[in-house]
């Protein structure tokens, strides 16, 4: 993917995109059919930079300092209540591609107009989403048919699993699997007892993620201690531990997902192979692999275009 080549004057940029997160934020300079044509990246996420207006203006100016002045889209933190600008919670059932007209707009000091998509809310049980919602879009172009009645998971921190039904988001539940894993890796007791470079026993990973499916409320926790003393009082390598804590998190939290539908699986780099390995030892069908940025930017090319009233 191209990078940090000057295109002020391209007369094939279309649009940018815009996918700003709690921790970086990642701008594409789109053309035709959302071909990226080149990309840049920072680390001021909303998380640094949060309720300062005057620092996320001059962010965006940076990151699009020598690209055309298109017409420019985002999603994700960027439209949270600490954000730049609050873009309003969609409550569900909402239909997908309709998140367009529900954009709002800043401009930035350099004069650059930029829509900021919302995020979706629900209200019973109370849950809501910014960013992964626009992946939710690119899904839906991707595959309408799980779009038309499906089920996504898209792992992550707060990982979400989302019912879809005639290209609309039904209903969703968010579960910190990566915080929980993050927090009890690096904060807790049990992080004495992990392998530190990320390397975890497929074994015990497997055993674990059987277990974890099969807890009943109230488990998890004790399971979770199980973990630090064995590792006290057997040959528990740090490796299996950290296999052990994994597995269990990821069983647990796979045992919530419903099991009538066809399910497709959201993500990127290191979040697909041990959810797609948890699915394999739970003897469930594998689901549908979709490469969560990709779908991302196709989301943006097409509710920009949209917005636009232009084709993509």
């Amino acid at each position: 993917m191209p990078q940090n080549r000057r295109r002020q004057n391209d007369p094939t940029a279309r649009r940018i995109g815009v996918d700003w997160g709690t921790t970086h934020v990642r701008a594409w300079l789109l053309g035709a059919g959302g071909r990226v044509l080149d990309v840049r990246r920072d680390d001021r996420g909303m998380g640094r930079i949060a309720g300062d207006e005057a620092a996320f203006g001059a962010v965006y100016d940076t990151l699009v300092a020598d690209w055309p002045d298109v017409p420019a889209l985002a999603c994700g933190m960027v439209g949270a209540r600490q954000g730049w600008i609050e873009a309003p919670y969609v409550e569900v059932p909402t239909a997908l591609i309709g998140l367009a007209s529900r954009a709002v707009t800043v401009t930035s000091p350099k004069g650059r107009r930029l829509a900021i998509l919302p995020g979706i809310c629900q209200r019973e049980p109370a849950d809501v989403m910014r960013g992964e919602e626009t992946k939710l879009v690119g899904l839906a172009l991707e595959a309408p048919d799980v779009a038309s009645s499906g089920f996504a998971l898209l792992p992550g921190t707060h990982s979400k699993h989302a019912a879809l039904e005639e290209g609309c988001v039904v209903h969703f539940r968010s579960v910190p699997t990566g915080e929980l894993f993050d927090v009890l890796g690096q904060h807790s007791l049990l992080r004495f007892s992990l392998e530190r470079d990320g390397a975890y026993d497929a074994i015990a990973f497997d055993d674990a993620v059987l277990e974890g499916a099969t807890l009943r409320a109230g488990e998890l926790t004790a399971a979770l201690f199980n973990l630090r003393a064995r590792s006290l009082l057997e040959a528990f390598s740090p490796a299996a531990a950290r296999g052990r804590l994994s597995g269990l998190l990821i069983g647990a939290e796979l045992a919530l997902l419903d099991r009538e539908r066809p399910i497709a699986l959201v993500g990127s780099g290191g979040m697909i192979e041990p959810i797609s390995r948890a699915f394999r030892v739970l003897g469930r069908p594998a689901p549908r692999v979709f490469d969560g940025d990709a779908l991302v930017r196709r989301a943006l090319a097409h509710l920009a275009a949209l917005l636009e009233g232009a084709d993509i």
